[in-house]
């Protein structure tokens, strides 16, 4: 299978409206304090084609999320989940939407940032087949998410983040008169941008 395109951002635009708003004395506090926000998230667009296949594959995913510190280094929150999905032989689209928590440990005064989160996200799909023969689907998908990573702060209030994971997915659907379960377990890494207000 070729790929033709594939990208992967994090979202920083409501941080950078922060830090122009932002008090003097504000910006002398600490990104991980009592009070603070992390406002984050990821985008992508992929196109994939398979030698000799008609048409290609696009996959687009958007996933915002907010954490409010409720403690010096402990931030919960919520993620909201969006992936639409087009082939020659369907379309699909997801909505998730769930609670984080995120721990910051070791000097909260420092430049660089190490953590621990975790998130727990259900999710619907819904698919809709390009042909009349095949009946449509829907399925309730359960994510949980535990990860370890840092950030490193570039300025103030906003830093870059890299991030081991592993996600496992609990897949439940109807297909007509049959009934499908499976689980599916990812590992990886990823890297991005998080903004913080305070």
């Amino acid at each position: 299978m070729h790929r033709s395109t594939r990208f992967a951002t994090y979202f920083a635009g409501l941080v950078v409206a922060a830090s122009i708003v932002s008090s003097p004395a504000a910006a002398q506090g600490s990104p991980v304090g009592k009070g603070s926000w992390i406002i984050s998230g990821s985008a992508g667009v992929s196109s994939q084609k398979a030698d000799g296949a008609d048409g290609s594959t696009t996959i687009i995913t958007l996933a915002p999320s907010a954490l409010y510190f409720v403690s010096p280094g402990v931030a919960i929150g919520g993620a909201v989940t969006f992936g639409y999905f087009n082939s020659p032989q369907s379309s699909a689209t997801t909505f998730g939407v769930g609670p984080a928590i995120r721990y910051y440990f070791g000097d909260r005064t420092a430049k660089t940032l190490p953590f621990v989160s975790a998130m727990v996200a259900p999710t619907w799909q819904s698919t809709d087949p390009k042909s009349s023969s095949v009946v449509n689907t829907s399925s309730h998908n359960l994510e949980i998410e535990g990860t370890i990573g840092f950030t490193h702060l570039l300025v103030p209030h906003v830093g870059i983040t890299g991030e081991a994971y592993y996600d496992r997915l609990s897949f439940d659907s109807d297909r007509g008169d049959f009934h499908v379960t499976q689980d599916s377990y990812a590992i990886g890494v990823r890297f991005g941008l998080t903004a913080f207000v305070f």
